[in-house]
């Protein structure tokens, strides 16, 4: 495992025990919701949200050093073998431009998930600003500034698409992370396909993307909120597979879920679901 990789499972680890250790101290609580020490269960169940963010602060401080301090020596190596290449490329033999050219390669794919890394911690350590947000004008501005220029994307929005309160800066990097997943997964298609819509359900609103790209196997769907995650190989599909763990991390922000449906070569529908809240409700 690369050292980026090492530091993505043990962020992925620490996190995911901060957010069992809360889940099952607010169980605890549930369940004895009529004893006379609420009011000190309670406190407790606000002292661990605490420390969950700040946690979560701190793992984001660790994104972002880790993003910084690799990124520098990284590159450092690909301007040597950028000079390697001009200055004694013809003196080498196929094997040797072979092994430059993996060289590279590996290279370009370290700062491919640091930029994974740095979107991850973005996210998580901004501040959240809630208020009304136009999702239909921010969907179709998203759309347009992913949209590729040498195929053709098709976008079609069902309309109308309700506005949601949250925070529209990570809203907007949510669906556009959605958007270049559906428009990266539908590069083998002639013309692709996409359609985004939204349905309320009691105090929840839930956005789709769906695509008629490549799909994949049901089964797999929660690995793909996982950072670094991959069904696919990076040969097929390029990329860092952070976006969708960025998704889901905005989604957790706002006290919502992502999740996923799909089938192998018949589409993928990736779902964004987000609280119904009024402005200015907490």
């Amino acid at each position: 495992m690369t050292p980026v990789g090492i530091v993505a499972a043990l962020v992925a680890f620490a996190l995911g025990f901060a957010a069992a250790r809360w889940r099952a101290q607010r169980t605890r609580a549930g369940s004895t919701r009529a004893d006379p020490d609420r009011e000190r269960s309670d406190g407790e169940l606000a002292v661990l949200r605490r420390e969950l963010e700040d946690m979560r602060g701190e793992l984001g401080e660790i994104h972002s050093s880790v993003s910084h301090d690799l990124r520098s020596p990284i590159g450092a190596a690909l301007n040597f073998l950028s000079v390697l290449e001009e200055d004694h490329g013809a003196q080498l033999d196929a094997d040797g431009r072979m092994i430059l050219a993996r060289v590279r390669r590996s290279a370009e794919s370290a700062l491919t998930l640091l930029d994974g890394l740095a979107r991850l911690a973005r996210v998580g350590r901004k501040a959240m600003e809630p208020r009304r947000v136009d999702v239909d004008a921010l969907v179709r501005a998203a759309f347009a500034a992913a949209r590729p220029a040498d195929r053709a994307v098709e976008l079609t929005v069902v309309e109308p698409l309700p506005p949601v309160v949250g925070d529209p800066e990570l809203l907007r990097i949510a669906f556009t992370e959605l958007l270049a997943n559906a428009i990266q997964f539908t590069a083998g298609r002639e013309k692709a396909s996409i359609t985004v819509g939204a349905r309320r359900e009691d105090d929840t609103v839930e956005y789709w993307v769906a695509d008629d790209g490549v799909g994949f196997d049901a089964r797999f769907a929660g690995k793909l909120f996982r950072v670094f995650e991959r069904l696919h190989s990076r040969e097929e599909f390029p990329g860092a597979g952070a976006g969708l763990a960025v998704v889901r991390r905005v989604a957790e922000r706002h006290g919502g879920r992502a999740r996923a449906e799909a089938e192998p070569e018949r589409g993928a529908t990736f779902l964004l679901s987000l609280p119904a809240r009024k402005e200015g409700a907490p």
